[in-house]
């Protein structure tokens, strides 16, 4: 039964990323849901999926504009599991919303954050303005997991707008050429050709 409540609730959110004609509030608000009742099922804190539930109905409380509720849940998901890597980004995106970017960081610190390429860019992209070459260094191994993991490959959008920051041109080629027929589609990509073609010079 736990199972079957978390893969509905993430295929609640991963069908509102695929149709912007969903009413995010209605699904957030179903997600609130079954998380709920996910949470109920896994009262055994050695559950794997409790850590989960926390971190799927914070992030419905946060969408919904209950952030003082998400970070009751992320609190929870965090005393049971710091490393847990969905719990580290909804943590720091939380911070980061608040306007706290050096609470963020440290909870960027997580050892978890050098296996995830998505949370090496987001360090990179919070301590670019502080340290260069640190930001380049997580540039470097988030790279390196990408190329490593086709699973990784959406994550490319990610890293190229770091690098965009960066205004390293052989980065941004770097993130975006090993992109799929399938990802060369999104739309993210075709902003990012045009920043690329702005970086440059050509603004014709």
């Amino acid at each position: 039964a736990a199972d079957i409540l978390f893969l509905r609730s993430n295929a609640l959110l991963n069908e509102l990323q695929g149709d912007s004609r969903l009413s995010s509030r209605r699904v957030y608000e179903d997600v609130e849901r079954l998380a709920d009742e996910l949470i109920q099922i896994c009262s055994d804190e050695s559950h794997p999926l409790l850590v989960k539930g926390f971190v799927m109905r914070a992030l419905a409380r946060r969408m919904l504009g209950r952030p003082e509720e998400a970070a009751v849940d992320l609190d929870s998901a965090r005393e049971l599991d710091s490393n847990d890597a969905d719990t580290v980004r909804h943590a720091a995106l939380a911070l980061i919303n608040e306007g706290d970017d050096d609470a963020a960081l440290d909870v960027l610190k997580s050892p978890v954050v050098d296996e995830e390429p998505l949370l090496l860019a987001m360090r990179a992209d919070l301590v670019l303005s502080k340290n260069e070459s640190a930001a380049r260094r997580d540039l470097s191994m988030a790279f390196s997991l990408i190329e490593q993991n086709p699973k990784f490959e959406r994550i490319r959008f990610a890293v190229a707008d770091v690098a965009f920051r960066l205004a390293d041109e052989s980065l941004v080629e770097r993130a975006l050429s090993g992109l799929s027929t399938e990802s060369a589609a999104n739309p993210h990509f075709t902003v990012l050709k045009a920043r690329m073609a702005f970086l440059r010079g050509n603004t014709e």
